[in-house]
């Protein structure tokens, strides 16, 4: 094991260094490529091999599954910033730029710097992860698998119940037939009622999905892929995706190992759903429903430029503040992380709207405003990624800090999942935020933070509770 361990770090350093020196050496060619021949082609093509580079780098030494959270995420971010060079290397247009400001093949290149130096730093903080936990795992084994833990599968259950009905009856609540001739634009508000389905709901889903039991199992995924159909209905594609591959993982992690030929097919479906619903994102859900009238305005010729003017969007909000700050504007210093933890607190303080909005122009917001101010107005916005909400306080250290962290995290997420079988409560919570975490590559944290931090708090003050029923139940029957 010591053996194993020492060379296991040896790689990890040969790794970091070469990773380096091949970054500043790239870094060197494509500046000097741009500037004697006016052309980012190079550095697209680069960018494209650094992701298969890595995610072969990750599944030959690291890799347990091909559906641990590590390839989910690279696959997910080649998807979101890998898109726009793949369009670029086949000399397609995205039609997802802002009119009235250019770009240069320099402001590409520098993009595209960025990006592979955060995939090294996320993949290097997930490596180190992994390296530094093997020395732990006899530790682990050790522990005896029949140990009472805190909460029983009765109490998860019942708490699973009670969040399926709050999220069913607070949607009927919530539901408005309007709804049915609206299209994503309509949907941006949110009522008290709105939040709840929305986080009870998935939750509750994970609850069932954890289960041991094959019926629950059932449930708890036809929940997940329900609630992931209503979001792809309504317009919110990605968090429809982020529930999906949240759901893929669960089951392979805790219930059984995905095939290949299941893996293709789940890619290849997923690939059509969000080809096909970026054509009809502007469609009204009554049309959308209506399948045989909207399918004449799909393209199915078009499915590979569709999927990839979706990855686009995200790739802009990067490109753009990269060309920005800290020129234009200049570093924020954490204020946006600050003001999304301030979300976390609800609106007490007797203002029409909470003082995250009044006093604080988010990154999301300062993207429209600055470069498209007459969507802005109508109440269009354009999302943000978490690259490129790094950038925006911190710089290159931003990126290579919360890359690093990010990487490890979620290998230290994937590794414990492994272990909570007996210990489903955590379980559930490690998906409440991984399933937050897919969702937040392509926006900023005031859109994710609240939803997972209440998503959290329901659970567990749900679990709380019907615990003290039961000791109250078990108590009043003792003493018959």
């Amino acid at each position: 094991m010591i053996k194993k361990f020492n060379r296991d770090k040896l790689f990890i350093v040969f790794f970091m260094g070469v990773s380096s020196i091949s970054l500043i050496f790239i870094n060197i060619i494509l500046n000097l490529f741009e500037l004697k021949f006016q052309n980012s082609y190079f550095s697209h093509l680069m960018l494209i091999l650094a992701f298969v580079v890595l995610i072969f780098i990750w599944n030959h030494f690291f890799a347990k599954s091909y559906v641990d959270l590590i390839n989910l995420f690279l696959v997910v971010q080649f998807i979101f910033f890998g898109g726009n060079s793949v369009l670029k290397v086949f000399n397609l247009e995205s039609k997802d730029y802002f009119s009235g400001f250019t770009l240069t093949h320099n402001d590409y290149i520098l993009t595209n710097i960025i990006i592979i130096l955060s995939l090294l730093c996320f993949v290097l903080g997930a490596s180190i992860s992994e390296v530094t936990s093997r020395n732990k795992s006899k530790k682990y084994q050790k522990k005896d698998p029949n140990q009472k833990h805190q909460y029983t599968d009765e109490v998860i259950n019942f708490s699973g119940v009670a969040l399926l009905l709050i999220g069913l009856i607070s949607f009927i609540i919530d539901f408005d037939f309007s709804w049915i001739n609206s299209s994503y634009k309509n949907f941006g508000g949110t009522t008290l009622f709105k939040f709840l389905w929305t986080i009870s709901l998935p939750t509750s889903g994970f609850v069932f999905a954890t289960s041991n039991i094959k019926k629950n199992q059932i449930i708890g995924f036809s929940i997940l892929f329900l609630v992931s159909f209503i979001y792809i209905v309504i317009g919110n594609r990605g968090y429809s995706i982020s529930i999906l591959l949240t759901a893929i993982w669960l089951y392979d992690n805790q219930i059984r190992k995905l095939p290949k030929r299941k893996l293709i097919f789940l890619s290849l479906l997923i690939v059509f759903i969000i080809s096909v619903f970026y054509q009809m994102k502007s469609f009204t859900i009554q049309q959308k429903l209506n399948v045989i009238d909207s399918m004449q305005y799909i393209n199915l010729e078009n499915m590979f430029l569709s999927l990839f003017e979706e990855s686009s969007i995200t790739y802009r909000t990067l490109i753009y503040t990269v060309q920005s700050v800290p020129i234009d504007k200049g570093f924020e210093w954490g204020l946006s992380y600050f003001w999304a933890l301030t979300t976390l607190v609800p609106n007490i303080f007797g203002t029409s709207a909470h003082p995250s909005v009044i006093f604080y122009e988010n990154p999301s917001e300062w993207l429209a405003w600055t470069f498209s101010p007459e969507q802005a107005s109508l109440g269009f916005g354009f999302g943000f990624s978490n690259l490129g909400e790094a950038y925006f306080n911190f710089g290159l250290v931003g990126i290579v800090f919360s890359n690093f962290a990010f990487g490890f995290l979620l290998e230290t997420l994937n590794k414990n999942a492994k272990k909570l079988l007996n210990q489903r409560h955590k379980l559930i919570l490690v998906a409440i935020v991984i399933s937050n975490l897919f969702w937040g590559i392509r926006n900023p944290l005031s859109s994710i933070i609240r939803d997972a931090f209440y998503q959290y708090i329901i659970f567990v003050v749900i679990l709380i509770l019907i615990k003290m029923m039961f000791k109250k139940k078990m108590a009043s029957f003792n003493n018959c």
